[in-house]
């Protein structure tokens, strides 16, 4: 007799239902095994992906009560009828899917340090090299931070966030480099749009000593005029050279350039201006050298990124087909452990069928025995009856003998003896009869027994049969289980490497993400920095196209201030003779000496302008026959200094120097400087910067 119980059970949100047969009424302990077993089976296939993979453990049973219309707790096995309802309760409830980081939040991550990255290198000719190590170390620390947070969800995820980190690391690694590269060999001075006079003239000194001995030679001055693009012949060089070697010793010390600087005003600042405008243009060249090599550093940096994205795509693809291969593999698992299970179930079938048959071949055995008892009984009582009968023969064949004997002793009673002996032989022929009867019931008892013997020997043998077959499927119950339980653990490790391989596939498409959008973001960096260089270079290039068109307007505007200076210095010179002369009448008017007359000044003066010019003076003077003391010098302030050099790359207007410029003249001699007001007259210099 099968005995069916209808268990149901919630599975992953989902119930289930399934009919579970006993060969006669379970135990609550066999009832729980073969619970767990069918709904183990059924809870693997249909656990959800990144679920963790848990056993189904049956904590109690309740019982569906038809009468009381409702459900009760089952707490013994004589509750259980025949298609009895059953819900099984699990232990504990099924684990919820461990989230998975978002691709987003991996993506902002990489976003985030390609970001500062960019900003880094966007300010790298003006960072410090302190500043790219802590931005550098603050980028590295967030990747990090970023690969810890991705140890939380799977091992895989390590090498992607490390691999991002360690991009990061390189790239910031190379702008420090850069920057290094950047600080190398000369350091770059500083050039102030608001530098005084003072401030230029240092500048440009420094500037010009490249040995650092704190004297410029002629060749570090010729180098100068080289570098700055300032176009005099070598002649114009070397006399301005000399000029500022006021000592004569073959080198310019400062006191020295400071005096130059006061006569050559807005040469000093075309100096310093150029210079400025030379740095500008080694920083703008390194700035575009490093972003070059930061944009071949970006490319190197794109073209991984891709490899690296088709490397993910590639082992995502290769995950999905080890996935699919998993899922048929655990398909086919539980497809041979339901094949086993239904084969148990056969199996236990057939041994509750063999043990039934075999219960019954035992009955037939007892009812045969009981029949072998009656039949063998039957034999024994026909057997006394045939003793009884052949002992009634010998009586009657004894009597018979007698009457015989009387009859021959008698002839009287020859009548009697003779009716005697008729009535004797009836009576024999009737106990002959019955001997005859009682045979033939004592064979057929010996024949019934013998077939009972026969019979009970059969259902012997059917019996050892009957044993050797229980044992028989016994054995296969247990051969079955064994298998039962090999499909069960193929299952369950098929299971686990389903979950894996889904697992693994879920990282690689996380990584699969991130990469796709470090790669993106790699194309926009690198884009990003290919326009800045082009801007760079373009930037550049109007930089020195302006800058060679300021040399050209300043060109005319140097060889004016060193033609005035040297105009200057001449009329200095003659200004220094008329001293002289000035010193000769009236040292020679205190002596006493004879004063030579007006007629022979002017002849003795006739040669030159400036002379005549100063004849009246001193035929006045000497007319005058008096002691002329010494004239003092009286200061004549000039009423604006020499146009400034124009600057280069700023819109601001030069300022007039602040330092203002003093000129002694005789008053007498005051008309000496009318050529000069008359030449700056003629060529006006116009004060301020070039735009």
């Amino acid at each position: 007799m099968v005995f069916t119980v209808l268990v149901a059970a919630d599975v992953y949100g989902t119930k289930g239902n399934f009919e579970v047969t006993f060969p006669s009424t379970p135990t609550l302990a066999e009832l729980t095994r073969q619970t767990e077993s069918i709904y183990g089976v059924e809870a693997s296939a249909r656990r959800p992906v990144g679920t963790i993979a848990a056993p189904f453990l049956v904590s109690r049973f309740q019982l569906y009560n038809d009468k009381m219309q409702q459900w009760v707790d089952l707490t013994s096995p004589t509750q259980l009828v025949d298609r009895a309802q059953v819900f099984a309760f699990q232990t504990a409830a099924a684990p919820a899917p461990v989230p998975a980081p978002s691709p987003a939040a991996a993506a902002a991550s990489v976003a985030t340090a390609i970001a500062h990255e960019h900003v880094a290198a966007s300010n790298l000719a003006s960072a410090h090299a302190a500043q790219v190590h802590a931005t550098a170390n603050a980028n590295v620390a967030a990747a990090v931070a970023t690969t810890q947070l991705a140890s939380h969800v799977a091992p895989q995820q390590i090498v992607a966030a490390h691999t991002v980190a360690s991009q990061a690391a390189a790239v910031h690694a190379a702008n420090h480099a850069v920057a290094q590269v950047a600080q190398q060999g000369i350091q770059m001075p500083v050039f102030s749009d608001t530098a005084t006079h003072e401030d230029k003239t240092r500048a440009v000194f420094e500037g010009f000593d490249t040995n650092g001995n704190r004297v410029l030679e002629p060749e570090e001055c010729r180098q100068a005029f080289d570098l700055l693009h300032i176009d005099f012949s070598g002649a114009t060089v070397s006399d301005l050279v000399q000029k500022a070697d006021a000592d004569k010793d073959g080198v310019i010390s400062f006191p020295e350039w400071q005096a130059f600087s006061e006569r050559f005003p807005t040469l000093i600042d075309s100096f310093y201006f150029r210079l400025k405008a030379y740095w500008e243009d080694v920083r703008r060249q390194q700035e575009i050298r490093s972003a070059k090599e930061l944009l071949a550093e970006l490319k190197e940096r794109s073209q991984q990124s891709q490899v690296a994205w088709l490397e993910a795509q590639r082992d995502s693809d290769a995950a999905r087909t080890r996935l699919s291969a998993q899922e048929a593999a655990l398909a086919q698992a539980i497809d041979v452990q339901r094949a086993a299970e239904q084969a148990l179930l056969e199996g236990r079938r057939d041994v509750e069928r063999a043990t039934a048959d075999r219960l019954a071949r035992e009955q037939e055995l007892l009812s045969q025995r009981d029949r072998e008892a009656q039949a063998t009984q039957l034999h024994s009582d026909a057997v006394r009856d045939t003793e009884a009968a052949h002992f009634k023969l010998t009586q009657a064949q004894a009597a018979v003998a007698e009457a015989q004997e009387r009859e021959r002793q008698t002839a009287q009673v020859l009548a009697e003896a003779q009716a005697e002996v008729e009535r004797q032989r009836q009576l024999t022929s009737m106990r002959s009869a019955e001997v005859t009867e009682a045979r033939s019931r004592e064979q057929a008892a010996a024949l019934a027994a013998t077939e009972a013997v026969r019979d009970a020997t059969l259902a012997g043998e059917r019996l050892s049969r009957a044993d050797l077959d229980v044992a028989a499927k016994q054995q296969r119950e247990k051969e079955l289980e064994a298998s039962h339980a090999q499909a069960q653990f193929e299952t369950h490790r098929g299971t686990v490497r389903r979950d894996e391989e889904a697992q693994a596939l879920q990282v690689q498409r996380q990584q699969e993400e991130a990469a796709h959008v470090a790669r993106l973001e790699a194309q926009r960096i690198t884009e990003e920095a290919d326009r800045k260089v082009v801007a760079l270079e373009a930037e550049n290039t109007a930089f020195a196209q302006k800058r060679r068109t300021v040399e050209e307007q300043e060109a005319p505007l140097l060889d004016q201030e060193i033609r005035l200076r040297s105009q200057r210095d001449a009329l200095e010179e003659k200004e220094a003779r008329l001293r002289g002369d000035h010193k000769d009448f009236c040292e020679a008017t205190r002596s006493g000496s004879p004063i030579a007359s007006p007629a022979a000044v002017a002849a003795a003066l006739a040669g030159s302008p400036a002379r005549r010019d100063f004849s009246l003076a001193a035929a006045a003077a000497a007319h005058a026959n008096a002691s002329i003391p010494p004239v003092a010098a009286v200061p004549v302030q000039t009423s604006a200094p020499l146009a400034a050099a124009p600057a280069f790359s700023t819109l601001a207007t030069t300022p007039a120097l602040a330092t203002p410029r003093t000129e002694y003249a005789l008053p007498t001699s005051r008309s000496v400087y009318s050529g000069i007001g008359t030449e700056l007259a003629e060529t006006p210099l116009k004060p301020g910067r070039l735009a």
